[in-house]
């Protein structure tokens, strides 16, 4: 299961999505792919950082959701951006 926590069709999802196809392929099984919007992306954050940590979600975050909304949110947050999720691989680096 791959949450990505912003809208279908964004530039960031397009990225998660190809890579989920080759991860597939290297796997043998499909990855779900599922976009979990809303609060610039803090809710679907939140719920990657609740979720079981059994190796069988994977976040694909971007730089705004680990720096910038801990800064204007605080505490209200719903994650810790350092204590919640393990870096796993930078996938892609999109122009904004």
């Amino acid at each position: 299961n791959v949450i990505v926590p912003l809208q279908a069709g964004s530039a960031s999802d397009v990225a998660v999505r190809l890579f989920a196809d080759r991860m597939a392929d290297k796997l043998g099984q499909r990855l779900a792919v599922e976009n979990v919007t809303g609060g610039a992306g803090a809710i679907g954050a939140a719920r990657a950082a609740a979720a079981e940590p059994d190796g069988h979600t994977i976040a694909a975050l971007n730089g705004t959701l680990l720096t910038v909304l801990p800064n204007i949110k605080g505490r209200t947050l719903g994650y810790d951006p350092f204590g919640s999720f393990v870096p796993v691989a930078g996938v892609c680096t999109i122009p904004t």
